[in-house]
């Protein structure tokens, strides 16, 4: 059982540490959205890398810190319902809606 806690352990300081890393990329992505609103209405220039790389931005930001939101409970769930229950069927929401989040996340969307 002490082998189980300590690669629990490993994990959760490399999600935190991507985490706390992932987190300044909300910032750039923030200043190179701004950067290609500026300088597309205002001075008529357009990069397409540019673009793209704040959209890449966004799905990384998703994708790293999904694990770094759900280890630390900060994830988004309706608070109407889930306040009113017990700590057991708290714990059965969030095993349930996590399965099925990890499930819808992994399906390839064909349009």
């Amino acid at each position: 059982m002490t082998d189980l806690k300590k690669v629990i352990f490993v994990i959760e300081n490399i999600t935190l540490k991507v985490g706390r890393t992932i987190s300044w990329l909300i910032l750039f992505m923030t200043l190179t959205a701004f950067s290609v609103a500026l300088l597309r209405y205002f001075f008529n220039i357009g990069f397409v890398w540019m673009q793209e790389s704040y959209i890449w931005m966004h799905g990384l930001i998703f994708l790293f810190g999904a694990s770094y939101a759900l280890m630390n409970d900060k994830h988004v769930r309706v608070d109407i319902f889930y306040r009113l229950t017990s700590e057991k069927i708290k714990a059965l929401i969030n095993i349930i809606f996590s399965i099925l989040f990890l499930i819808l996340t992994s399906m390839p969307i064909a349009f």
